[in-house]
């Protein structure tokens, strides 16, 4: 059983049974989404706010994957510059997985993932490879 947990209105919940946190827009208070006793999904209200990410599950990452952020580089052919980034770890919330960087050194929110294979996802949107995406956000 894990040590941390979450206080809400159901009772302690132990982070290994949280299956994800929500905050509708707008809303001040965290729901909850946990395993219930009989196995089946669950949902209550934290006790107080907390981060959405506090206690999702991690799990490593494959080597290979990268988070790359382009930014304005003058100096650069196409005025863009690159920064890559490895993914060590990913978080899971419900259905998505959230990179786990070493350091918050991300710039903005255009951010994409970069593949073992090469090729790029973006917001939806799969790339054949960075030079692609590059092409994509240039002109």
């Amino acid at each position: 059983m894990s040590t941390f947990a979450i206080d809400t209105s159901d009772g302690v919940i132990p982070a290994d049974r949280i299956i994800r946190t929500l905050r509708p827009r707008g809303c001040h208070t965290t729901m909850v989404e946990y395993q219930g006793g009989d196995g089946q999904p669950a949902k209550t209200q934290a006790s107080v706010p907390i981060s959405l990410v506090d206690y999702l599950p991690v799990i490593p990452s494959t080597p290979g994957y990268e988070v790359v952020e382009l930014f304005p580089d003058e100096d650069a052919i196409d005025g863009l510059g690159i920064e890559r980034i490895p993914i060590v770890a990913w978080r899971i919330d419900g259905q998505s997985a959230l990179p786990v960087i070493p350091l918050d050194t991300l710039h903005g929110d255009d951010q994409a993932i970069l593949t073992p294979s090469g090729a790029v996802f973006a917001r939806d949107q799969w790339f054949a490879d960075l030079a692609a995406y590059r092409r994509f956000h240039s002109g």
